[in-house]
């Protein structure tokens, strides 16, 4: 549970990035870059079609950091959403208030009470749970085994393209660098 920062891209003592980039690019990562290598090496999203269920993962370093992550990008969404459609439905009511304010035909004001009430449920339901969108239905936890890398694979297969290359050069070397006397 301790962060290592690579000294080639962060200074820790100074404070300061020392990356080095193309000149397109700042020293200091961007918020674009930052979300675009968020997306590409930590932020895993699938969807069931037939269930509808959708799973949220990420795969960092550090477990702990992985689960709250998780977490606020749930608890991010469900607040977004819930933000916007109160907001909707606020502004609706206000709308159809107003409008039943200016008609007194009693068929229009019994419609806008009918719409003022579907629009006050929205806005009801919305602030009653705080899982608008998504309802978590196993929490994020933090893994107590490591699943990458994997040095046993790594080591293995090291070992084994170690031998295949060192016979292919005692091959070419035996082949190649044969005297043409010898033949």
């Amino acid at each position: 549970n301790s962060v290592e920062i690579d000294d080639s891209i962060y200074d820790l003592q100074a404070q300061a990035w020392v990356r080095e980039v193309d000149p397109e690019f700042q020293v200091k990562p961007s918020a674009q870059e930052a979300h675009e290598e968020f997306l590409e090496d930590f932020l895993s999203v699938s969807e069931d079609k037939q269930s509808g269920f959708v799973t949220v993962s990420v795969t960092h370093y550090s477990p702990s950091v992985a689960r709250d992550w998780v977490n606020l990008l749930v608890n991010g969404i469900n607040e977004a959403v819930r933000d916007r459609d109160v907001r909707e439905a606020e502004s609706s009511i206000e709308f159809l208030n107003e409008q039943s304010m200016k008609t007194n035909l009693v068929s229009l004001t019994e419609v806008f009470a009918e719409l003022i009430e579907e629009q006050t449920k929205t806005v009801m339901l919305a602030n009653a749970s705080d899982e608008y969108v998504y309802q978590v239905i196993e929490p994020p936890v933090a893994p107590e085994l490591k699943s990458e890398p994997q040095r046993a694979l790594i080591c293995v297969l090291g070992v084994l393209l170690g031998c295949m290359l060192g016979v292919v050069g005692v091959l070419i070397r035996h082949y190649a660098l044969r005297s043409p006397e010898a033949s």
